[in-house]
């Protein structure tokens, strides 16, 4: 993956818009990435990773705080990146979830999480997570690979120098491609595995059938089994023998038919006298007797040999035979079990992964829902203002009628009033005169009050400015030095880390044995070892100033919280106290003036009211109906202007708000109101809440399936296999049975049947029964 062109935008410290163009940085592909700390080198390295997968490069940087502190409101964070990989040109644009201003309204809303994917001009994936997906199987890797392998970031590097040998295993395997060697040793593990499996079933069933034929003898199991041949031997010799003197008792038999025509010969000559004869007669009878049991014993010894024969020779095969029979039919059985189990998951596969297909289908309009949920939360505080506005509309227009009422009847009272005051008129003509100035002044001391008093509340909010404004500079004192701190700890950390990465050597090589391999270059001999050197730091040195680093860039952070927050408060202030200057016509500057020129002009005014009243004073024992009616006149006057002002006042805001609530009806869905505008998000909400429950759910339950029946189908060929081994292991052991029972003289299995004695127990007793015969 080569990177050609960045776009970075609200992103880290970078508040607008900025342009990485790796292209024009030569064809060399290297290049140095300088500049302050804080300036933004790693943040460079955080939006590949981000664009890529949706994470920064480093493992203590969350994208939570992604979107720069410094940005606009307006202003959108995303990363746009244009890279190379395989020949073809990819492009790649993500955002964050962040929190922004409402385009429209009051009030702050969440930007959601987006990605999209590019090859060319074609759309290969959208979606947040599934363009990480995408990203992953076209480079091969994953975040946390890419960010050992591709893009080390600080304080990474450990990380792949640490790893387990199965984890950088892992990593090479995809990086490099090599996952089919790892697949066929793989395969080569499980024949051996099997091969080992079958030979040693061989060996059990030849040990057994060993320990059938020689019980008496103690052996143990591996003598058995490598002196089995030269058993065997001993045991085709020993039944040799049997056969050679089967032929010599025949021999003797057909010696004791000659001599016993010998003694017939002899009778029909009629040499032997009659003693001779008796004797004869009686030693015929006993040969003949004898004879007869040879016989009998001979035949009895035949039937004991074939007897033997079975037992020891046939029997064990006929035992190995019937084992593998059984044998086989639980592998067949297993096999058909497996195979019901594969038949009824494979419909309910199939089923999942339709469902499965389908959510993915469904995604595209979910996505579109999301844009319509996010519009409709956009639009939820206008359709609460429209709703707002109308119930101020009816206040507004109920006001106006009420102040058209009163407006007739004081104008009716005014016109009363007027003519009875011009018929008093006529004689006190400098009443009106003096109680209309009197007013007047009154007025005027009113309003110089409450300025004197708006004033007077500015100085004050002046003051505590002020003192907001020394615990400020404060603050920033206390940050400087908290900084000079924190720079510190930084260059202890940097050193010590430097020293300690730089003594790895020396640190392996202390763990390093001899006939042991090395864990960096592989070799069993290790002539020239790194030595550590004296300065070396230890671990926990390195450790400690992290800790004291990271404790330093809190501090930083808690005295830059603080000073945002008295800044901001100072600023809200100053805005305040322009903001009631303005109003008051005055400046900061001249404010103490303006104070002292009000208050003068009080006194004046009072002075002046003073002598009115004391004119008035004279004329009011003359005239007190006329000051009654005047004063009275006076009062509805104001009321007329109070209302005409508010009638004023009300048709103009009336007017403000019958423009904003057109605009608003013709811009919302009409005959909506705010709380169904709720209910419809809510709904909308849950709707799609539900759709990502159950698309996550379907996922892994799919994967919970294809790995059963991956399972069942690596089971179901294994049995196969066994079932196939065991048919040949079947057919060896009958072609073995029937071979031996032909080569032993028995021509049928029946014939083996009868032969075969009882038990063990019961051959050996007859046997020693004829062998006490012939030795008698």
């Amino acid at each position: 993956m080569k990177p050609i062109h960045l776009t970075i935008s609200a992103f880290g410290p970078f508040a607008e818009t900025i342009e990485i163009p790796f292209s024009k940085l030569g064809a060399g592909g290297l290049f140095l990435v300088s500049g302050d700390t804080g300036a933004g080198k790693t943040t460079i390295f955080d939006a590949i990773c981000f664009a890529l997968f949706g994470e920064t490069s480093g493992s203590n940087r969350g994208i939570d705080s992604v979107r720069s502190d410094f940005a606009q409101g307006n202003t959108k964070t995303y990363i746009e990146l244009l890279f190379q990989h395989k020949g073809k040109i990819y492009r790649i644009v993500r955002n964050p979830a962040y929190r922004r201003p409402k385009k429209n309204g009051d009030g702050m809303t969440t930007e959601v999480a987006e990605a999209a994917l590019f090859c060319q001009d074609e759309t290969v994936s959208t979606g947040f997570v599934q363009v990480k997906k995408a990203v992953e199987e076209l480079l091969s890797v994953d975040s946390k690979q890419f960010k050992q392998i591709a893009m080390i970031a600080q304080g990474e590097f450990l990380k792949l120098l640490y790893a387990e040998s199965s984890e950088r295993g892992a990593i090479f395997r995809k990086v490099f491609h090599t996952n089919t060697f790892a697949d066929f040793q793989q395969r080569l593990k499980e024949m051996e595995k099997l091969n080992r499996a079958q030979f040693e079933d061989s060996e059990k069933r030849l040990l057994h059938y060993l320990q059938q034929l020689f019980r008496e003898e103690s052996l143990d199991a591996k003598s058995l089994i490598y002196q089995a041949e030269a058993i065997l031997e001993q045991e085709e010799k020993t039944f040799a023998d049997g056969q050679k003197e089967v032929l010599h008792l025949k021999e003797e038999k057909a010696s004791l038919s000659k001599k016993e025509q010998e003694l017939t010969r002899d009778i029909s000559k009629g040499e032997i006298n009659n003693k001779r004869i008796e004797n004869l007669e009686k030693a015929k009878k006993e040969l003949q007797q004898l004879t007869e049991k040879k016989e009998e014993q001979q035949e009895a010894q035949m039937s004991l040999l074939k007897q033997r024969i079975a037992q020891d020779y046939i029997h064990p095969l006929e035992k190995g035979m019937l084992h593998e029979k059984e044998m086989l039919a639980e592998t067949e059985t297993q096999t058909l079990a497996f195979r019901k189990k594969l038949s009824a998951l494979y419909p309910v596969l199939k089923s999942i992964d339709d469902e499965r297909k389908s959510q993915e289908s469904a995604q595209p309009k979910l996505n579109e829902e999301r844009i319509r949920l996010k519009k409709m939360e956009n639009d939820f505080a206008d359709y609460s203002r429209k709703e707002a506005l109308q119930k101020e509309k009816v206040i507004l227009k109920q006001e106006k009628e009420a102040l058209e009422k009163d407006l007739i009847a004081i104008q009716s009272k005014i016109k009363v009033l007027e003519d009875t005051i011009s018929e008093v008129k006529t004689k006190l003509e400098e009443k009106p005169l003096l109680e209309k100035g009197e007013l007047v002044l009154e007025q005027a001391k009113q309003g110089k009050k409450e300025r004197e008093k708006r004033i007077k509340q500015i100085i004050s909010m002046q003051e505590a400015l002020k003192v907001d404004e020394i615990a400020l500079e404060t603050l920033r004192k206390q940050y400087k030095l908290a900084e000079l701190q924190w720079k510190e700890t930084r260059h202890n950390r940097e050193a010590i880390e430097t020293a300690y990465l730089g003594e790895q050597a020396g640190i392996l090589a202390e763990k390093l044995q001899e006939d042991t391999p090395c864990p960096v270059c592989g070799s069993l001999e290790h002539p020239r070892k790194a030595e550590l050197s004296l300065s070396a730091p230890t671990e926990e040195e390195w450790k400690k100033s992290k800790v004291d680093e990271e404790l330093a860039g809190a501090n930083l952070q808690e005295i830059a919280s603080k000073g945002k927050e008295h800044s901001a408060r100072c600023q809200v202030q100053r805005e305040n106290i322009l903001k009631f200057c303005s109003e008051e016509a005055t400046s900061v500057e001249t404010i103490q003036e303006d104070l002292t020129s009000i208050q003068k002009d009080i006194n004046s005014l009072e002075l002046e009211l003073k002598t009115h009243k004391s004119k008035l004073l004279e004329l009011s024992e003359l005239e007190k109906v006329l000051e009654i009616e005047t004063t009275s006149l006076a009062d509805q006057k104001k009321q007329l202007e109070a209302i005409e002002t508010k009638v004023k006042s009300n048709l103009e805001k009336f007017g403000l708000l019958q423009g904003e609530f057109i605009s608003l009806e013709q811009r919302l869905e009409k005959n909506t109101t705010a709380e169904q505008a709720k209910l419809a998000i809510d709904d909308l909400q849950r709707y799609i809440d539900k759709a990502d429950v159950e698309y996550k759910r379907i996922l892994t339950l799919y994967q919970e399936k294809k790995d059963e029946v991956q399972k069942l189908e690596t089971r179901l060929e294994e049995s196969r296999s066994m079932a196939l081994q065991g048919e040949k292991r079947l057919k060896q052991a009958e072609s073995l049975f029937y071979s031996m029972m032909e080569e032993k003289g028995f021509p049928t299995e029946e014939q083996y049947h009868l032969s075969l004695p009882a038990s063990r127990e019961t051959l050996e007793q007859e046997e020693q029964r004829i062998q006490a015969f012939f030795i008698n």
